[in-house]
């Protein structure tokens, strides 16, 4: 590190000079692997287990073994293929995920390989209604809903008596 007196000028190194820096530097980053096994790169596909993976209680996650699975293409048509190898994989969300499906992991900055909470699918949701003489009529928007819990009981939500 370079030291600078008093009164003397500060010059900020050219861009040649911190290049070099950085190259020098390299080596010390550089080490041997620390194995040669496969390991996840955090935008895998894997399939759950049949027993799929329990959703979190509280602050505690739980996990499964999965199996990796790889995609390839051929003619434009995309195929997933099951490999040998098995990923821990986390559910950090409260709802469980079903067995035997294929769906996306990816790491936490820790390195936890989990469930990635982007799987979901597109519903159809009433977005407003109407009655029109004798026709009751919706207007409806397509959202993307993630994997929720299980639905509550029948509620009352008005008696009919007092409507506004």
């Amino acid at each position: 590190m370079r030291r600078y007196r008093k009164g003397q000028i500060f010059r900020p190194p050219t861009a040649a000079e911190s290049a070099a820096s950085a190259d020098a530097l390299e080596g010390f980053r550089r080490r041997p692997p620390e194995s040669q096994e496969p390991k996840a790169r955090g935008n895998d596909i894997v399939k759950t287990p049949e027993g799929g993976i329990d959703g979190r209680d509280g602050t505690t996650i739980f996990s499964a073994t999965c199996t990796r699975v790889v995609e390839s293409s051929e003619a434009g048509e995309k195929t997933l293929t099951e490999t040998d190898e098995e990923m821990l994989v986390y559910n950090l969300g409260t709802a469980d995920v079903d067995g035997d499906i294929y769906t996306k992991v990816s790491l936490t900055l820790g390195g936890t390989l989990c469930v990635d909470m982007g799987t979901g699918e597109v519903q159809s949701v009433v977005t407003d209604f109407r009655v029109s003489g004798v026709t009751f009529q919706v207007k409806t928007r397509d959202v993307f809903v993630f994997p929720a819990g299980d639905e509550s009981d029948w509620t009352t939500a008005h008696t009919g008596g007092n409507c506004p």
